[in-house]
């Protein structure tokens, strides 16, 4: 989910697996379903440095009970098609 505190960040979950697949400052692809098909730039700005347990809003109970550590994702501000609250998937160019 897209939130804004002074800039347009998206914050998700990733697996341990990931960690050392994801960097910090590292270009990713940010989709939301409002615009279909196009991509948003974002920069990697913080990966948590301690494993918690998948929030609760996930949408399945075996996915829930998972560990992952939390990464923030900034956004272009700029960008007017882009609001908080929106749903969003990020892509890491190291991850397949």
């Amino acid at each position: 989910t897209l939130i804004l505190t002074g800039h347009l960040w998206v914050r998700v979950y990733v697996p341990e697996s990931w960690l050392g697949l994801i960097k910090l400052g590292e270009h990713v692809r940010v989709r939301v379903d409002s615009f279909p098909g196009k991509d948003f730039d974002g920069v990697v700005e913080q990966i948590n440095r301690q494993a918690e347990f998948t929030p609760r809003n996930v949408q399945t109970v075996a996915d829930r009970i998972k560990q992952v550590f939390g990464v923030k994702v900034r956004l272009p501000s700029d960008d007017d098609r882009l609001r908080a609250g929106m749903a969003a998937d990020v892509y890491f160019p190291n991850v397949k």
